[in-house]
């Protein structure tokens, strides 16, 4: 029996709508692919409002920018993607400047939310990747947030005829040391545990003040500074923070020894014997303690290992006994006594 023509037109609306619909959906949440104006959100919020954002450099193509109050507050943590949101410009007079697109700079923006999550049509995709959608905030205005620096202390000095300043500054609640040489050229130091101690001493003998930098996060550790008389200023020696609690030899510069917990309520332990040499650190031997599970006299639990990690010598748990500062005593001994059999030419 033939169709009629109303029958076949209502199938042939049905199936451009099913049609229509999977095109849609495809275009909509598509992975790849362009940015099309399915992907636009529409309604705005009634209600007003400023955010302070910065902008976040991700390797993917990803909302973008991030409100100031919700970067991370301490080192372990990490930026929630799905905290970060878009951008969109009113009007192409009010388009933030690409050179503002910084993560050290927070902006101040001022307008509304789209009702719905979507992407910004000011979005630049970086990759063929499509964003997933994320809020969007349609700005009309927006102004650079000036950093307020609170000064927590400062100290001054001379070499020769450099005046040198040191400022420990608290800025967006980063801390930070800034060295400033002749009251122009400085230098910026971000603290990144909580400081413990500034030292200005001699420490490679030169007649010239160093500086080491004592931090405190799991364990105490220190930035060096050496103050380098060919250039009049100061330079940092790379890896040095690596050793918790460095301590000079007797013998003096160049050689250090470290301390560090390595768990078991500091049963176990390590401590490494190292040279400073052109701004690097060098290590040549280490003791190591892993007593936790010795049963009682019967294991030799503490190793002296060379940086090769050939195993040197066992200590037994009663070796650290004789000294008055228990393993701490034993350690200055070993290193002190035993480092020259180690070639540090």
């Amino acid at each position: 029996m033939a169709l009629s023509r109303k029958r076949i037109f209502s199938i042939l609306v049905i199936l451009l709508l099913l049609c229509g619909g999977m095109g849609w959906y495809i275009l909509k949440y598509a992975e790849e692919g362009p940015i099309t104006i399915l992907d636009y959100s529409y309604q705005l919020e009634e209600e007003k409002d400023s955010l302070d954002l910065s902008y976040i450099f991700w390797a993917c193509a990803c909302a973008n920018w991030l409100e100031v109050s919700k970067f991370p507050k301490t080192k372990g943590e990490e930026i929630q993607a799905e905290d970060c949101l878009f951008i969109e410009a009113v009007s192409a007079q009010n388009l933030l400047p690409d050179s503002l697109h910084n993560s050290q700079q927070t902006i101040r923006f001022y307008g509304s939310f789209y009702q719905h999550p979507g992407i910004s049509r000011d979005y630049k995709k970086p990759t063929s990747q499509k964003p997933e959608a994320a809020r969007v905030f349609r700005y009309d205005s927006f102004k650079i947030v000036l950093p307020q620096i609170e000064v927590l202390w400062d100290s001054s000095y001379v070499i020769r005829e450099d005046s040198f300043q040191l400022s420990f500054l608290k800025k967006d609640k980063q801390e930070y040391l800034r060295i400033q040489k002749n009251q122009k050229d400085r230098l910026m130091l971000s603290i990144d545990g909580i400081l413990h101690q500034l030292s200005i001493e001699d420490i490679n003998q030169d007649h010239y003040p160093d500086l080491l930098i004592w931090q405190i996060q799991n364990s105490i550790w220190a930035d060096l500074y050496l103050y380098d008389t060919l250039l009049g200023q100061y330079h940092h020696v790379e890896a040095f923070e690596k050793f918790p609690e460095p301590k000079l030899l007797k013998h003096g510069y160049p050689y250090f020894y470290s301390y560090a917990t390595t768990g078991c309520a500091d049963i176990n332990w390590e401590s490494v014997l190292f040279k400073v040499s052109d701004y690097h650190c060098q290590e040549f031997a280490r003791i190591s303690a892993d007593c936790c599970d010795a049963a009682g006299n019967e294991q030799s639990c503490i190793r002296l290992i060379s940086a090769s990690n050939k195993l040197i010598r066992k200590f037994h748990t009663d070796s650290i006994a004789a000294f008055d500062d228990d393993k701490r005593g034993f350690i200055e001994h070993i290193w002190n006594t035993e480092f020259q059999q180690f070639s540090m030419d």
